[in-house]
């Protein structure tokens, strides 16, 4: 009696460990399929702000990594001074991949093909940028760590 006793508390005690593994891998499934949909939505508005040339709403989801040696106000300042030249680009296409998770890192990659043309000019260039993408937990979104593309300068108009 005694043996069957201890016995159904080990079977207990082994269920009830089995029941919380499953469970937190339930749990982690569904926060990075959360996580999964908000990388989609953030890659969606990265991608539309390019194409329609919402430079402003661009620079709002670059941000690097907390480790890295920029603030967001020196990252800020850096792209602040192209805006003004970004007015001269025109996007006529983009092509974004299907980001690439990974759940360890909540990290991301995704790859952008860029057409546009310069304003004085009327040759489409090609631009191809790797994004890298983080999740900050703090604000809850996900930034991508990569710079905007840099185009093709502007040639001066000749003077007649």
């Amino acid at each position: 009696m005694l043996l069957k006793s201890i016995f159904n508390h080990i079977l207990v005690i082994f269920l009830s460990l089995s029941c919380s593994a499953c469970s937190n891998s339930l749990i982690d499934n569904i926060s990075n399929d959360m996580l999964q949909k908000e990388l989609h939505k953030a890659v969606k508005l990265y991608d539309k702000s390019l194409r329609w040339g919402n430079w402003e709403a661009l620079l709002r989801l670059i941000r690097p990594k907390p480790d890295t040696q920029f603030t967001d106000n020196e990252l800020q300042q850096k792209y602040i001074a192209d805006l003004k030249y970004l007015e001269h680009i025109r996007i006529t296409r983009t092509q974004m991949s299907t980001p690439e998770f990974y759940p360890q890192t909540k990290e991301a990659e995704s790859f952008i093909i860029i057409d546009y043309t310069l304003q004085y000019g009327n040759a489409i260039h090609v631009e191809k940028l790797n994004l890298h993408w983080w999740y900050d937990k703090e604000n809850e979104f996900w930034f991508t760590e990569t710079p905007l593309p840099t185009f093709k300068p502007l040639k001066k108009q000749k003077k007649k």
